[in-house]
């Protein structure tokens, strides 16, 4: 909301209730009015680029146009600025993996990528998420509907180069089933507008003909931090999301919240997804292997609680019941590992872990010790709380 200057008695204030003036407007549609010593005044009113120039009388009064964001938080503040500049858009998952862009339709045709790339990518176990197989100028498509359906059998999507434009774009979108644009400077044309404008187009050209959202870095983690992982996979579409492992590196008190949606379709802007929170309590510093005591003490000595609270909400193909892997650093074995009051067995060998289906493994050359704590397929609504006796 504008914020109004005052000079000599001059001010710029909106109408307030009982015949008083409010700076800022109570309301987004109420209209400022001028006022020279706490009364409203005729003014002639001139808009420029970057102010409103006022004049009444011999007074000339400039009210620059700026907007300012007041909340309880920083993080507060930082939604109402993002609300009015705008947030970046949710990608799907696989817009996320690692794509291939050539040509395949000069010297063969453009199903030649199939066999050439999609077979050759998962025979040597390579991860990849989408396709451009028109990437080159003149390159052009053929059997295009055919390619898409079979590159989604392998878990790609697949995008075009946009050459020369986006005329064809509800067909290929909407019928065939492509996913991503690349935009080419021939047609997007010189300058930052024609560039925002181009992507708009193709970004809105996707999400209204499909349900679809248009569209491993190495992390720095501080202590407290809660990592939520899916299992490993080639492309998104590769596994079910199960188990779901949280990396937990716990000092003192850290909560997260989970988000989930089914990170393909826009669902999400109708309320179809789920939060769940995850909260962890924990001794400030555990860096240090805790003194010596007695065996009959331990169970009462200093201990870890990862609380895993129920899923909120609901999306798409949302599962009713999962199994977790709860990852602590730990720099020694823990004396004992319950889920909330039932003790679960300790493990020797990553190999015995891997097999069952519960239970706990230590570590101790895993990234400087890490726990490794698993569960049985748990209902979504449920809670449960994993206790690590240090």
């Amino acid at each position: 909301m504008p914020f109004s200057g005052e000079d000599n008695g001059f001010a710029v204030k909106w109408p307030g209730p009982d015949g008083t003036f409010s700076e800022p407007p109570a309301k987004p549609e109420d209209t400022p009015i001028v006022v020279y010593k706490g009364a409203p005044v005729a003014a002639a009113w001139k808009e420029t680029a970057d102010y409103y120039r006022i004049e009444s009388g011999t007074c000339v009064l400039r009210v620059y146009k700026c907007w300012y964001f007041y909340g309880p938080s920083l993080k507060k503040i930082l939604e109402g600025y993002t609300l009015v500049t705008g947030r970046p858009f949710f990608p799907p998952r696989w817009g996320l993996e690692f794509g291939d862009a050539d040509c395949y339709n000069k010297k063969g045709k453009t199903p030649d990528v199939i066999a050439k790339v999609a077979d050759v990518y998962r025979a040597n176990d390579m991860p990849g998420g989408w396709i451009l197989p028109n990437d080159g100028y003149g390159c052009g498509y053929t059997d295009l509907d055919y390619t898409v359906q079979e590159l989604h059998k392998r878990g790609f999507y697949t995008g075009l180069w946009t050459e020369k434009g986006l005329d064809r774009i509800a067909n290929e979108v909407g019928k065939i089933g492509t996913r991503v644009m690349k935009l080419d400077v021939a047609w997007v044309g010189p300058g930052y507008q024609f560039a925002m404008n181009g992507m708009r187009d193709a970004y809105e050209g996707i999400e209204k003909n499909s349900d679809a959202r248009g569209f491993v870095l190495p992390v720095f983690v501080k202590a407290r931090a809660i990592i939520p992982m899916y299992p490993e996979m080639l492309h998104d579409r590769e596994k079910p999301k199960d188990p779901v492992t949280f990396d937990i590196y716990p000092s003192g008190r850290s909560s997260f919240t989970l988000y989930e949606d089914d990170g393909v379709t826009q669902d999400y802007r109708a309320g179809m997804y789920a939060r769940t929170l995850v909260e962890v309590d924990a001794p400030k510093t555990i860096d240090a292997p805790p003194p010596p005591v007695a065996a009959a003490a331990t169970t009462a000595g200093p201990q870890i609680a990862v609380k895993v609270g129920p899923a909120k909400g609901k999306y798409r193909d949302m599962p009713a019941a999962r199994s977790y892997v709860v990852d602590v650093h730990l720099p020694v074995r823990p004396a004992g590992v319950k889920l909330n009051d039932k003790a679960l067995p300790g493990l020797d060998k990553k190999e015995e872990f891997d097999k069952a289906a519960e239970g706990w493994y230590f570590d101790a050359r895993d990234r400087r010790g890490v726990l490794h704590v698993k569960t049985k397929a748990l209902p979504r609504a449920s809670v449960f709380t994993v206790r690590i006796g240090l």
